[in-house]
């Protein structure tokens, strides 16, 4: 506990830094991975958006969770496009998370 109280105000704004904090984990983590066949580092990517999204289980015998919406659209097509070992974060998000240093992509 962080001793932070939640609001519905800055709820957002935490659980964004909770998400960027993981993300960077993954990047750090995935370097220590070696591809079996190729005896190099894994390589990740990541794309990170904010917005809306539904989420449910489906199936009924092989139960699968899934998130769906635009805005689990967009994050994955930014981490499919995205540049290995970055963190690919909407408009949208950077503004939740202005502290970060962020780098305007090219």
């Amino acid at each position: 506990f962080s001793g932070t109280y939640v609001t519905r105000t800055n709820a957002s704004t935490l659980n964004v830094r909770d998400l960027v904090a993981f993300a960077k984990a993954m990047i750090r983590g995935s370097r220590d991975v070696m591809k079996p066949t190729l005896n190099t580092p894994a390589i990740m990517r990541v794309g990170i958006h904010t917005g809306s999204c539904v989420s449910g289980i489906i199936g009924t015998k092989n139960l699968k969770f899934c998130l769906l919406g635009d805005a689990v659209e967009t994050a994955a097509e930014m981490e499919s496009s995205g540049t290995p070992d970055c963190i690919h974060a909407s408009e949208a998000l950077v503004g939740l998370v202005s502290d970060e240093k962020w780098e305007k992509c090219k």
